[in-house]
C-alpha cells in the first residue's frame, strides 16, 4: 500500500515521524513517500524522500508551502495521506475531496500552544486559539483516522471513535548498546541536555546551574541541538557560565547515543506554562532508554513517570540552586545515580517503547485498508 506523509514544519529526518512511523511501516511492507521541507529529493533507507523549498517567512509557508505539498501529494498518488501540522488540515480536507483516506497525527495541544507564540498579539492570541482549536476538532470528523501523541491530548478531543493514541515512546533497539551497566565512576562530570534550545526549556537555569557547581567541582553542560532564536546562542556565549558548556549543535541519532553514554544525567528542566506541564517529553523517555538519570521540572505527569520508575529527581525548574544541587548529587554519588539509570532502562523495556506503540500503528492502517 502505498502511503504518504506530509509535513510543512518537521525536519524530513524527524524522529516521531521518519525514524518511527516511517521505517515501522515501512517494514510492515508498504512504500513511503515523505513531503517535507528538504533542500533535494532522495530515496533514504528506502523511504523517498520529496523535498520542497521552506520559505524564509511564516506568513509564505502558509500561504505557499502548503500548497506546494498539496501539488506534490496528488502527483503521487497514494493510497493514504498522513499530515502532522495543522496548517495543513485544508490540505487534508481538499485531499478527502479527491476520495483519498487522510489521517491527521496530532502532536500537540495547539490551541494551549498558540497561545504562547510572541508574532501573534497578546490580545488576538485567546481568539486565535478558540477558532484553531474548534477548527481542529470540526475538521478531524472528515478524516479517516486521527492520531494523538498523548492521552492528555486525545481527551481535548474528547477521544473520537476515529482517534487512537500511539505515543512517543524511544525504539528500545536504538538503544541496545547505549546503557552504562558497569561505567560507575568512568562516566565525566558531565550533564546533558538534547533539544530545542531556548529559555522557556531553562538554558539560562542549566548554565547558571553548572557555574554555582564550578566553583566546588568540574562539571560541564553538553548541548545537544539548535537554538531558538539563534540570538540567544550569541547572548549567552558572552557569558561566564559558557566556558563550561560543550555546545554539540544538532547531532545524528548515532552521535547522541554517544553524548548520552559520557553523561552523569539527562537534564529536562522546561519552564512551566501552556502546553509544557501536561507533556510527555520524548527527552525524558530517550535519557532512561540511554540507561542515564533525569533531572526533571517537577510537574505532575513527569513526576508520576519519574517516581514510580524511580529514575531521577524532580526540581522547580526556574531554581538554579535546587537543578545545581540535582546535579552534584548525581556527580557525587555515582552509584545511586547508576541505580537511577538502570531503573528508568528497565521501565522503558517494560513498559515505555516504541514495540507496543509500533504494533497499534501497523494494525490501526490495517483496518484503514479494510475498509476501503
Amino acid at each position: 500500500m502505498g502511503i504518504c506523509i506530509l509535513t510543512s514544519v518537521h525536519s524530513p529526518f524527524d524522529v516521531r515521524i521518519f525514524h518511527k512511523q516511517a521505517k515501522s511501516l515501512l517494514d510492515a511492507g508498504h512504500k513511503i513517500d515523505l513531503i517535507a521541507p528538504h533542500s533535494e529529493t532522495a530515496c533514504v533507507e528506502g523511504i523517498q524522500i520529496h523535498g520542497v523549498h521552506r520559505p524564509k517567512t511564516r506568513w509564505s509557508r502558509f500561504l505557499i508551502l502548503s500548497w506546494m505539498i498539496l501539488f506534490k501529494a496528488i502527483k503521487r498518488n497514494s493510497c493514504i495521506y498522513h499530515f502532522h501540522d495543522p496548517e495543513l488540515i485544508p490540505v487534508g480536507l481538499l485531499l478527502k475531496l479527491l476520495g483519498k483516506k487522510v489521517v491527521y497525527d496530532v502532536h500537540e495541544d495547539y490551541s494551549e500552544d498558540i497561545q504562547t507564540k510572541d508574532w501573534i498579539p497578546i490580545k488576538m492570541r485567546l481568539m486565535a486559539a478558540n477558532l484553531i482549536g474548534r477548527f481542529e476538532k470540526w475538521s478531524s470528523k472528515f478524516f479517516d483516522g486521527v492520531i494523538f501523541a498523548t492521552p492528555v491530548i486525545a481527551q481535548v478531543f474528547a477521544s473520537p471513535k476515529n482517534g487512537i493514541i500511539i505515543q512517543n515512546y524511544p525504539d528500545i533497539k536504538e538503544f541496545e548498546k547505549s546503557g552504562r551497566s558497569g561505567t560507575a565512576g568512568k562516566n565525566e562530570n558531565a550533564v546533558v541536555y538534547a533539544g530545542g534550545i531556548s529559555e522557556p526549556r531553562g538554558i539560562r537555569e542549566m548554565i547558571g546551574a553548572v557555574e554555582m557547581i564550578n566553583r566546588i567541582t568540574p562539571v560541564r553542560l553538553v548541548l545537544a541541538g539548535e537554538f531558538k532564536p539563534m540570538s540567544l546562542l550569541h547572548k549567552l556565549s558572552a557569558t561566564d557560565g559558557w566556558k563550561h558548556v560543550e555546545y554539540a549543535g544538532f547531532l545524528s541519532r548515532r552521535e547522541i547515543k554517544e553524548v548520552y553514554q559520557r553523561a552523569s544525567a539527562g537534564l529536562v528542566v522546561l519552564h512551566p506554562g501552556p502546553n509544557r506541564t501536561r507533556t510527555q517529553p520524548i527527552k525524558l523517555f530517550e535519557y532512561m532508554a540511554a540507561g542515564i538519570p533525569v533531572i526533571a521540572s517537577d510537574f505532575p505527569v513527569w513526576r508520576k513517570y519519574i517516581a514510580e520508575a524511580r529514575c531521577g529527581i524532580c526540581v522547580n525548574p526556574q531554581d538554579i540552586r535546587a537543578i545545581a544541587d540535582a546535579i552534584m548529587f548525581m556527580v557525587k554519588n555515582p552509584a545511586e545515580a547508576l541505580e537511577m539509570g538502570m531503573n528508568g532502562r528497565r521501565a522503558i523495556e517494560k513498559s515505555y517503547n516504541w514495540n507496543a506503540e509500533s504494533g497499534k500503528l501497523i494494525s490501526f492502517y490495517g483496518k484503514l485498508t479494510e475498509n476501503k
